[in-house]
């Protein structure tokens, strides 16, 4: 079994059995091939001729605040999902408001931690509760500075498409999915695990974070 495979196995939920979880096993493997496991990748290392069958569903995202990432490069499917061309738009656009404060927190930890995240993704039907819909994949990259202010993200979506814009929330914590990444020495960050209307200051610690790769 090569390593795309071992991450696609890793990656796939009994509950999405309509994703094709592909695209985010593949660029996963790009993103740690660049690092080498002894460093992270830096936005000038990507190039999107080799990220292959992962292109149409990747895009690469910008700190420009606290807790806010604006998408700078987006792939096909990425820019169906919004309805429109999501370069310039914040990634909070593909989210519910109730949720976007817990995306916020997300985000700073990949940035703040060097560490990559990979959340699920639900969306509400026409009728019933949310039910599972897909997945997102954020991998930290290097600035020019060399600090961690970009990231590598895919967004793979069941295959029932729903009407653009798609709006997600995000799955229960624990089905979320964070490890370090890069040759910093990993020291576990607590993530606000649900509800809305909480600063970043002001999360409540309710997750407990997996220790990843410490290469």
């Amino acid at each position: 079994m090569n390593n795309a495979e071992e991450h696609k196995n890793k990656l796939i939920s009994p509950v999405l059995t309509n994703v094709d979880m592909r695209p985010m096993a593949v660029l996963e493997q790009y993103w740690r091939d660049l690092g080498h496991g002894t460093r992270l990748p830096a936005r000038s290392d990507i190039d999107p001729a080799k990220i292959g069958t992962a292109l149409p569903h990747a895009f690469i995202l910008e700190r420009v605040a606290p807790g806010i990432g604006r998408i700078r490069v987006s792939g096909q499917m990425i820019n169906k999902s919004l309805g429109m061309d999501a370069r310039g738009m914040p990634l909070s656009a593909f989210f519910n408001a109730p949720c976007r404060d817990q995306l916020a927190i997300w985000l700073e930890q990949v940035w703040g931690t060097s560490c990559l995240a990979q959340l699920p993704l639900m969306q509400k039907r026409t009728l019933g509760a949310a039910r599972p819909a897909g997945q997102m994949l954020l991998l930290p990259l290097l600035d020019e500075q060399g600090n961690v202010t970009r990231a590598l993200g895919c967004i793979t979506t069941d295959v029932q498409v729903a009407k653009a814009p798609r709006r997600f929330s995000l799955g229960p914590v624990g089905e979320c999915r964070f490890e370090a990444a890069g040759p910093k020495p990993f020291t576990p960050h607590i993530i606000e695990g649900g509800g809305t209307g909480r600063t970043l200051g002001q999360a409540k610690p309710t997750l407990r974070v997996i220790r990843g790769l410490n290469a």
